[in-house]
């Protein structure tokens, strides 16, 4: 905003993990999160590092993964741990895509926080206002800075 402060909406990292043929799914929740008011980045195919790098610069509510069912699910569980490593609070982890059909408790397996394929389901679970109607963020002002002693 002009005025610099911060906008009133969740913000929204959506993963899909390297080597995934399959974005449409992410596309498709990424425009929902849109409509339900969040602020969303995509990583695309990022290496591991890279993605710890992305979380650890940017304060996220949630990381929503992409999962088409074709990755591993030990790098999906590395993908979670390099998502929480080094940064407090940790943002909740949101597991969604093909792969909740074809592996059972794929949240438990991969260390997720939740599991769905409903971007405002995900919101919810992650505590985060959502907007009924859909429509733009609005903006907020961001809280006085603390004084600082003399």
């Amino acid at each position: 905003p002009p005025d610099g402060g911060a906008f009133d909406a969740p913000e929204v990292l959506v993963v899909v993990p390297r080597g995934s043929q399959h974005t449409l799914g992410a596309m498709v929740a990424m425009s929902q999160f849109r409509r339900l008011g969040a602020l969303v980045r995509l990583s695309l195919g990022q290496e591991l590092a890279e993605l710890g790098r992305l979380v650890r610069a940017h304060r996220y509510d949630m990381v929503a993964i992409s999962a088409a069912g074709s990755e591993r699910l030990e790098f999906l569980r590395d993908a979670v741990n390099m998502i929480r490593k080094g940064i407090a609070p940790v943002p909740p982890v949101v597991i969604g895509g093909a792969i909740l059909a074809m592996e059972d408790n794929a949240a438990a397996r991969i260390g997720a926080d939740f599991a769905t394929t409903d971007p405002r389901e995900a919101l919810v679970l992650c505590g985060l206002s959502v907007s009924c109607s859909g429509g733009e963020a609005r903006p907020r002002t961001r809280p006085p800075a603390p004084a600082h002693p003399s």
